[in-house]
């Protein structure tokens, strides 16, 4: 309840930890990277807390992670901070997020629907790419808020090529 630190690798290789729910904290104002790296958490709710950004691999390896509420004023999602979590479907990005940096989502495989903050101004490298079988693909069907900034014209040209749906929710 007055936890307002996780420090970092805090909850490393936990896998059998938190496995029976999910996580509610509303005083946390700092979130370790790789805080719950490889852990057991299935849901997590930090959206009332101030621990800011995504740091790397902060969820990384979290296998039965379905779903998570992002603190209101995160402005990052860091390098790896989601990779391998292969039980998200689905992730809404708070409107403060700007940066999505490189493989954030990387080997997502049950990724399909990501809502994106309008004021979205960079997609790092690979940020959603998935390794399957020989190939590397992008599972992602439903984006939504994706921004018509010309920083990321390429990421909508890409998007077309892939066939992926892109709405703009108005």
């Amino acid at each position: 309840e007055n936890l307002e630190q996780i420090g970092s690798y805090a909850f490393l290789n936990t896998p059998e930890l938190f496995t029976d729910g999910g996580l509610y904290f509303d005083s946390l104002n700092y979130i370790g990277e790789g805080a719950f790296m490889n852990s057991g958490i299935k849901h997590l709710d930090i959206s009332q807390t101030y621990a800011g950004s995504v740091r790397e691999k902060t969820f990384s390896g979290c296998k039965n992670l379905t779903k998570i509420k992002l603190p209101e004023n995160a402005s990052s999602i860091n390098k790896e901070a989601f990779a391998d979590c292969t039980s998200l479907e689905y992730i809404y990005l708070p409107d403060s997020v700007k940066f999505i940096k490189s493989k954030a989502f990387k080997n997502n495989v049950k990724l399909t629907t990501v809502l994106m903050p309008e004021k979205l101004t960079e997609i790092g490298d690979q940020a959603f790419i998935t390794y399957q079988g020989n190939r590397y693909t992008y599972q992602i069907v439903n984006i939504y808020n994706v921004p018509q900034l010309s920083d990321v014209d390429n990421l909508i040209e890409i998007l077309n090529y892939l066939n992926v749906q892109v709405e703009s929710k108005e």
